[in-house]
């Protein structure tokens, strides 16, 4: 069964605090200025922020392009990134599952929009190998 907008972003917020806080990474509680943006950010509004370190702004996708072509370089743990991305994208109760496909788009970028889950594919076997869905 689907689960509520409500019960969504509960969870949500258990898996982004389980994923992202290794003190060994870049953590999220070191970008958002509140405990709020751990589920409140779409998936799109949460990773592109987490990708670029700063909630400010709109990024754009030639800048999310150019750091996840250079991501082994920044302090991501990239296993995290992606198994969240499993955990929430895979998950057939997810009732905010189409945020997934929302372009990331600037006005003045000079890039064509492209989903979230586009870019990811693209630089998964980059950033983390090969995989096997179970």
């Amino acid at each position: 069964m689907v689960r509520t907008i409500k019960e969504e972003i509960k969870l949500r917020k258990q898996q982004r605090e389980a994923y992202f806080e290794d003190p060994s990474y870049r953590k999220w509680s070191d970008i958002a200025y509140s405990q709020i943006g751990y589920s409140e950010y779409s998936e799109l509004g949460f990773l592109s922020s987490y990708f670029t370190g700063t909630c400010t702004g709109l990024p754009s996708l030639s800048r999310v392009r150019e750091l996840l072509t250079n991501g082994k370089q920044l302090p991501i743990n990239w296993k995290a990134v992606y198994d969240y991305y499993d955990e929430r994208y895979y998950d057939d109760n997810n009732s905010l599952c189409e945020e997934w496909f929302h372009g990331l788009y600037n006005p003045g970028d000079v890039v064509n929009s492209q989903s979230l889950i586009l870019l990811l594919n693209e630089f998964r076997s980059e950033l983390v190998g090969s995989y096997d869905m179970i």
